[in-house]
């Protein structure tokens, strides 16, 4: 979470002002079709993890790149479902 904010100045940095929309919503994209799997939201994130290019477990930069990115995300963005006890 500490990174997120990276993420953003990224993306808003970026010369093409599409871009960051462009990845929401491939993410969001990505997001709805693992859900419709019927996965559990822990595999959901694993294979999201996956999907952004964190495939080992071992913490590495780039690891900490995956989650700032999955974390901008989820926070900023809201692109994933929140939890019910965090809807109300």
């Amino acid at each position: 979470m500490l990174k997120s904010d990276r993420v953003g100045k990224f993306l808003a940095g970026w010369p093409d002002p599409l871009f960051g929309t462009q990845v929401v919503w491939s993410f969001r994209l990505e997001y709805q079709a693992l859900q419709h799997t019927g996965m559990l939201p822990d595999v959901i994130f694993q294979e999201l993890l996956a999907f952004t290019g964190g495939l080992g477990t071992e913490a590495t930069p780039r690891r900490g790149a995956v989650l700032a990115v999955l974390a901008y995300l989820f926070e900023e963005c809201e692109i994933f479902e929140r939890p019910v006890e965090d809807v109300e």
